[in-house]
């Protein structure tokens, strides 16, 4: 496992913690996560959009897959928001 310490995380949504910070299954969901923080960071967008746009994502993925044939390969429709 790959943990994350950060001092301050008040702020942040909540995540799996041990004693040390965050618990992240995979070192690229520690990476992905630290820079979803610096981006939130520098103004690119709050927590709230993020998690909108990943919870929608989440659901498209979801709806994508209910749709696809057994055997075949999962393909995501273009976004509306490009």
């Amino acid at each position: 496992m790959t943990t994350l310490s950060q001092p301050e995380l008040t702020a942040l949504p909540r995540l799996p913690r041990d004693t040390d910070g965050p618990v992240f299954a995979e070192p690229w969901h520690a990476q992905a996560f630290a820079l979803a923080v610096r981006l939130s960071e520098l103004g690119h967008f709050t927590w709230k959009e993020w998690a909108e746009a990943l919870g929608a994502r989440k659901e498209a993925w979801a709806e994508a897959y209910r749709h696809t044939p057994h055997g075949k390969p999962v393909v995501l429709k273009e976004s509306r928001d490009h």
